[in-house]
């Protein structure tokens, strides 16, 4: 043993280091040696003991004075190695005579460089992953990760280095592809961007520009990394806030009548039915044909919206350039005269896009056509909205839609299982001012 692991001997053994405590996150267990191995060689090489992993710290004769160091040392490193392993992998090693044996053992069943098995699931995770949910950081280090496993299984001696660096090179451009094609559509002209430089970026370098990219759009999005869709509803969503008097328990009181589901000002009791109310199956027959009716009675439906004579005008001004944007567009609307309420929905026809309902209640545009739009980008998060049957559905993505020369929607949710498509009277006015 040198001079040097002797004197390392007698300051490094009988401190917290020796004892039970893990060495490494990565304990091993039959599916994770290449992570195991290296942490633990860190850990170990950064103490200045590899010399017993290696073998290079031969143990000196029984009699010598300095094997008294040696085993104390080695015994150290032998418990951090059989501490950083599972207990049931542990126990096989307890009787081992010096810490290069355990080394050497684990290596034998658990590195497995010949697992043909594991090499082609690593194959096929790095065939199916995508960005997603992931941010671009997430998505990258998955891929790293990967690679770095895959790697294992490629090393070779080769012959000649320069046919080496040639391979390296190829495998770099192939992964370069392959972190760029995984993008999320909202980074399509970054994607463009790098695809077009001649040649190619290193793979960090192009990894640094679509993180930036991403940040871009992060705070031009009011800090979110993908467009920010709440979970509303639709055709249910109601927003109106009561003071407290005109509540009890969170819903809406009738001081009046002394019921809930509604306030003083719209009770019937007191005012009495609207002119145009219909029971609801003339109001789902109207529906069908296109007619403006109100989707529930006011009592029924008691958190209806209260809309100011600006916010009127400007929806009466978007249904008279819907009517005057095209000659060959037919569109039926009216108001429902109810104390300057909106009734629940207006139902816009047109020839060259589907009917449009203009909903009181919807937080935001809302479609489930894909087709209608002109610009879109998936979410990469679970954003979801409550539909007319009272359910969750998942919002698939948000984009723009030309509906006429004239109006273009932007930020309008994609909700494949919504049967219809919505105007959001709060979402315009927010817009429109």
């Amino acid at each position: 043993m040198s001079d040097a692991t002797s004197g390392q001997a007698s300051t490094s053994h009988g401190g917290p280091e020796s004892l039970v405590q893990p060495i490494t996150v990565n304990r091993l267990n039959r599916q994770n040696y290449p992570q195991w191995s290296q942490s633990v060689m860190m850990f170990i090489s950064g103490k200045g003991k590899d010399d017993y992993l290696t073998g290079a710290a031969a143990p000196p004769p029984k009699g010598d004075p300095k094997f008294k160091s040696w085993r104390a040392e080695n015994n150290m490193v032998m418990s951090w190695l059989i501490n950083s392993m599972d207990n049931e992998i542990g126990q096989n090693f307890l009787f081992y005579g010096s810490a290069k044996e355990i080394w050497d053992a684990a290596k034998e069943p658990y590195a497995d460089n010949e697992n043909t098995a594991e090499f082609f699931e690593i194959k096929c995770v790095l065939h199916d992953i995508r960005e997603g949910d992931l941010t671009v950081t997430q998505y990258y280090n998955t891929l790293s990760r990967y690679w770095q496993q895959l790697d294992r299984f490629e090393k070779s001696d080769w012959e000649c280095p320069g046919d080496h660096l040639k391979y390296r090179k190829i495998m770099e451009k192939e992964r370069i592809v392959k972190f760029l094609v995984g993008f999320n559509k909202n980074l399509d002209v970054v994607r463009g961007r790098i695809f077009d430089t001649k040649p190619l970026p290193p793979l960090r370098e192009a990894f640094s520009e679509v993180r930036r990219e991403e940040s871009r759009k992060k705070v031009m999005m009011g800090g979110q990394g993908a467009p920010t869709i709440p979970e509303s509803s639709a055709l249910m969503s109601r927003r109106t806030i009561f003071t407290n008097d005109k509540q009890r328990n969170g819903k809406p009181w009738c001081d009046h009548c002394r019921k809930p589901g509604h306030t003083k000002e719209t009770c019937w009791k007191l005012h009495g039915k609207p002119a145009d109310w219909k029971p609801k199956n003339e109001r789902d027959h109207d529906s069908q044909g296109f007619t403006i009716t109100a989707q529930e009675p006011p009592q029924s439906s008691p958190e209806l919206h209260s809309f100011s004579t600006e916010q009127i005008d400007l929806l009466q001004s978007m249904l008279s350039q819907l009517q005057s944007s095209s000659s060959s567009k037919t569109i039926e609307s009216g108001l429902v005269a109810q104390k300057g309420m909106f009734s629940n929905a207006l139902s816009v026809k047109a020839e060259k896009f589907k009917s449009w309902i203009v909903d009181s209640g919807a937080s935001d545009h809302m479609t489930g056509n894909a087709t209608l739009f002109n610009s879109y980008s998936p979410c990469s998060e679970n954003y979801r909205v409550r539909i007319v049957d009272g359910t969750l559905s998942n919002v698939a993505g948000i984009g723009t839609i030309m509906v006429s020369k004239d109006i273009i929607l932007n930020s309008i949710l994609f909700v494949p299982k919504l049967t219809c498509n919505l105007l959001s009277i709060s979402k315009f006015t927010r817009d429109c001012n």
